[in-house]
Order: structure tokens, then sequence, then C-alpha cells
């Protein structure tokens, strides 16, 4: 963020929203994962993305309830293998 913020600091608040879109949307080295998908068990849609010709995989959806149990199986899921990664992560720098 500070490569964006002139020196007087006090145009912080134009560049807060893309950073944190940034880092919302990238791989995070420990975890393999957006932040954003381990929170939401789904990544952001960008427009990037359809640049890209990469569209996102939409599912069809059922009762709320279908939904529900499919989105916490899947946060369950992903937090279960992020913390065997951070274990993972963890031993080899100990190492």
């Amino acid at each position: 963020m500070a490569k964006f913020i002139f020196e007087n600091q006090k145009d912080w608040n134009r560049w807060i929203s893309l950073y944190l879109l940034a880092y919302r949307s990238s791989k995070h080295e420990t975890t393999g994962m957006t932040p954003t998908e381990v929170y939401f068990a789904q990544d952001l849609h960008l427009l990037t993305d359809l640049l890209r010709d990469n569209p996102s995989k939409t599912e069809e959806v059922g009762s709320l309830e279908d939904y529900l149990g499919k989105v916490k199986r899947k946060l369950e899921e992903i937090h279960e293998g992020v913390r065997k990664q951070v274990d993972i992560k963890s031993s080899q720098t100990k190492t």
C-alpha cells in the first residue's frame, strides 16, 4: 500500500478498497487459498475472469437448507485443509 500513497499520506482512503480487493483475491502462500474462499467458501468473481475467458462455475441451488448445508460442509473441508497446511508450513519453518 505504501507504493500508492503519496508522501503526505493523506490519500490512503483512495487506495484502501483496491488494496483490500487485491489482498482478498490473492492466494495465500501458506494455505494456497484466498481469504475470501476461506471465509465464504467461494472465490470472488472479478472482471478479469471474464476478460481471460474464465467464467465462474455456477451450481444449481435447490432449497435454502440444501444450499446452507453445502456451504457448511465446504467450509468445514476448507478449514480442515487450512489447518493441515498451516501445521505443515509451521513444521517446515521450525526445521
